[in-house]
């Protein structure tokens, strides 16, 4: 059995079905915009990475010259030093919890996460 709307009815399907069409609209011009704003962007950094457009970034990331002067005047230890012995060095150990205790040698899986 079907109903046939009656004339109350009829304004209020219309007003809801132009809200739906002018929702759909915005959300297509939404998503499109977005859409070939993206295939956009990657096009250009396409072009950017073949070398067909210009990188707006100019300066260089890594300065070689930089590498090769500080290799040169890299600190080495003297001809016939011998490293410190552990009993030798010293180490503050600052906690920053609420329990006081040595802390656990990292390699100790059961102590690793314990609280």
């Amino acid at each position: 059995m079907t109903t046939t709307p009656t004339q109350d009815q009829a304004p209020a399907r219309t007003g809801r079905a132009l809200r739906r069409r002018h929702l759909l609209q915005r959300q297509t011009i939404v998503f499109g915009t977005l859409s070939v704003l993206l295939v956009g962007a990657g096009l250009a950094g396409l072009g950017v990475h073949l070398g067909i457009l210009p990188s707006p970034v100019t300066s260089e990331f890594t300065d070689l010259e930089a590498q090769e002067e500080a290799a040169q005047f890299t600190p080495c230890p003297a001809e016939g030093a011998l490293p410190v012995t552990y009993d030798q060095i010293t180490a503050n150990v600052y906690n920053g919890t609420a329990r006081a205790a040595w802390p656990a040698p990292s390699h100790s899986p059961s102590r690793a996460w314990a609280c």
